[in-house]
């Protein structure tokens, strides 16, 4: 709780923003006027939220994998690495190229850029068509030949690339690290027989 009060029966403030309450921004001649303000409207705050989340939730899959193909003793979180960056990093590996994930995660990530410097952005369907494509070449490999659902908002398209890249990377990430201590064991495993010789 960031302020405390002693009086016990007052009513909790949930949020301070609404819809009629938010700040208004300059306008293109207050410079001149000193007296234009434009009025924020229609401003979708479950929208930024639910996109914000999505792109958190990618960086954290991302996050794992690099630190299970990178070296154990690097500290990647002193890194500081950009999300940019990280992609960068991760680009070539197999599991990206496979379906184009990195061309679902850059459009997430343009998207939630658009939002950070502009409250009034609108997702187009036409943003989100290359998810939809890699959504469904996923589905036909994978799961089924039922392509997606072309009834989907442009955030539930982005929330289900979320999920289908999400799941995919955990059991990419479960393998990795299977792999790693199996090798781990064998390498115990040798030493032990090598000193007992």
């Amino acid at each position: 709780m960031l302020f405390k009060t002693n009086m016990s029966d007052k009513k909790k403030i949930d949020r301070i923003f609404s819809q009629d309450s938010l700040p208004p921004l300059f306008g293109e001649n207050f410079s001149s006027t000193a007296s234009d303000w434009k009025r924020l409207s229609g401003i979708e705050f479950e929208k930024v939220g639910r996109i914000l989340i999505c792109h958190l939730l990618i960086e954290h899959h991302i996050n794992k994998l690099i630190e299970l193909r990178g070296p154990s003793d690097f500290d990647w979180d002193e890194s500081r690495l950009t999300f940019s960056q990280k992609i960068k990093l991760m680009r070539k590996d197999h599991a990206f190229r496979e379906f184009d994930f990195i061309k679902g995660i850059q459009i997430i990530n343009k998207l939630r850029n658009k939002f950070a410097h502009s409250l009034e952005f609108e997702i187009q369907e036409k943003d989100v068509l290359p998810i939809v494509e890699i959504i469904n070449e996923f589905r036909k490999k994978h799961s089924s030949d039922k392509p997606m659902d072309f009834e989907h908002s442009t955030i539930a398209t982005i929330e289900e690339f979320t999920g289908l890249f999400c799941a995919y990377f955990a059991g990419y990430c479960t393998s990795l690290l299977k792999e790693r201590l199996n090798l781990k064991a064998i390498l115990n495993k040798s030493k032990k027989t090598d000193s007992e010789k």
